[in-house]
């Protein structure tokens, strides 16, 4: 099947023969793996080739259709972006919140609905930080 140097929408969706597909120059290092699926069909994931500290890295960026082309794009340059910048995108850190962080967000959402005026508001915040906090306020989710 020949191709553009690009990858297209329509490339993406219909390709049907297992291989890795780069998004050509300028694609922030974006490419297509697919893979025969072992229910028959296809299974297609995004990738992005980076070097870390000098050192070659693959970030992955989700399976298609779920992301989408465009989507993927835009997580590429999201990605080198951080790269440029000396930090690392696979990073979990930086973008997974803290259970202290996770219990404010919470809060916040919930407390509008609470009929008391903010009075449970503040007792949660208040026996969170006094008990739960203490022991695990740094921790971020783990994945697994």
């Amino acid at each position: 099947m020949k191709r553009s140097k690009r990858l297209s929408a329509t490339f993406v969706n219909t390709v049907n023969v297992p291989g890795r597909y780069g998004d050509g120059r300028g694609g922030h290092g974006l490419s297509l793996l697919v893979k025969g699926a072992s229910t028959g069909g296809f299974f297609k994931s995004w990738a992005q080739r980076t070097r870390l500290d000098g050192k070659a890295a693959n970030v992955g960026l989700g399976a298609y259709p779920v992301v989408t082309l465009a989507r993927a794009r835009q997580k590429a340059l999201a990605n080198a972006r951080i790269v440029s910048e000396g930090r690392d995108p696979r990073d979990r850190a930086n973008r997974v919140p803290t259970f202290e962080q996770a219990v404010e967000t919470v809060i916040g959402i919930h407390a509008e609905n609470w009929k008391d005026g903010g009075k449970s508001a503040g007792q949660w915040r208040a026996s969170l930080r006094d008990y739960a906090v203490p022991k695990i306020g740094a921790v971020a989710r783990q994945s697994g």
